[in-house]
């Protein structure tokens, strides 16, 4: 993450509505079907045992970086979007390496710009880890990308 690219100009007039999300996706079982809200606590609550964190007065306070990602949409007005994020490298778990939401995304115009912030945990691991991230249609959970629209890529 240190080496990446600094993020260009953007014109904060024009931003998507961005609804964030925390967390794996720990609420919904294999057919999608809502977890009771018991089974959801015990299973982030695992998922976060994996997590550095801080023991201050008020608890545990779970460690991570935060990753910009450059958004700019175009030609999905009113088209719902989802931001995911997934983990990956040596010894990541299957629910870390999970897309996980970070927000849910409607276009109002055109051309829409902005910058999501998405939390990633830093895990107990040492070790290398890549944050990869996904913009996928809600509809049917296909990549939005610049060839799927006809435009050029680049």
């Amino acid at each position: 993450m240190g080496e990446q690219k600094v993020l260009d100009d953007f014109d904060p007039r024009v931003m998507p509505k961005a609804i964030p999300a925390l967390g794996p996706q720990v609420a919904v079982d294999e057919n999608g079907e809502l977890l009771p809200p018991a089974e959801v606590a015990a299973k982030l609550e695992r998922a976060l045992e994996e997590v550095d964190a801080d023991y201050g007065t008020t608890g545990k306070d779970p460690l991570g970086w935060t990753v910009a990602v450059r958004l700019s949409i175009e030609g999905l007005a009113y088209v719902p979007l989802q931001l995911t994020w997934s983990l990956d490298g040596v010894d990541v778990s299957e629910t870390w390496q999970a897309d996980n939401l970070a927000y849910r995304i409607i276009a109002k115009t055109p051309h829409d710009t902005g910058i999501a912030e998405i939390w990633v945990p830093n895990l107990h691991r040492a070790g290398s880890y890549n944050v990869n991230v996904r913009l996928t249609y809600e509809a049917d959970g296909t990549t939005a990308d610049l060839e799927r629209l006809g435009l050029p890529n680049g």
